[in-house]
């Protein structure tokens, strides 16, 4: 999977699966095209679909497009989407807010370069969620609670997802303050040859 800002024209047809550019926040779903349930009041959006193509499989992506650069992601965006499989939050965006990703179907999450924060809650109880891939070599604050899910035995437990960061920074992650609890699950990853 190559990792590079490419926005394809509406109705490109097939293109290779690669990167949302800064006004686009792209997705996969079981369910269709979804609505952000919290979005920036200072930009219009409009959404379409898109083919794609990744290792040898073909499939719909669908995007949410601004008129301007995202750079957050509001509390409760994308909350309760249980049809939600996979997101793509391009390299402009800085902020990930509280709630934005709990309780979804997620399964993948695609983090670009710019990220600074990662909220309370941002995936609680997302517990499907098995790969994250952070483009930024300098981690996030991360919040305490933000990749927790309940417990069978009570209180919250790690959601349990790899967590794939850039080969150098790898070690960085490992000894921040905020991933630390989560050292066991970064992994480094290629983001241009994807491997």
């Amino acid at each position: 999977m190559r990792a590079f800002d490419y926005v394809p024209e509406e109705g490109a047809g097939e293109v290779e699966k690669k990167f949302p550019g800064n006004n686009s926040i792209w997705y996969n779903t079981t369910g269709g095209q979804l609505t952000m349930q919290s979005s920036p009041t200072d930009a219009n959006i409009t959404n379409h679909i898109f083919g794609a193509c990744a290792n040898g499989q073909c499939y719909s992506l669908y995007a949410i497009e601004f008129d301007a650069a995202v750079t957050t992601i509001n509390q409760l965006a994308f909350y309760n989407q249980s049809t939600l499989e996979t997101i793509y939050l391009p390299h402009s965006v800085k902020s990930i807010g509280q709630a934005a990703f709990a309780t979804t179907g997620l399964k993948e999450v695609h983090i670009g370069s710019g990220i600074e924060n990662i909220g309370p809650y941002a995936f609680t109880n997302s517990s499907d969620i098995q790969k994250i891939y952070i483009h930024d070599t300098t981690p996030p604050t991360l919040d305490d609670s933000a990749m927790l899910c309940d417990s069978p035995t009570g209180g919250y437990s790690y959601i349990g997802a790899l967590i794939y960061v850039p080969e150098s920074a790898v070690e960085t992650y490992k000894q921040h303050a905020s991933w630390m609890p989560y050292a066991n699950y970064i992994v480094g990853y290629d983001f241009i040859n994807g491997e």
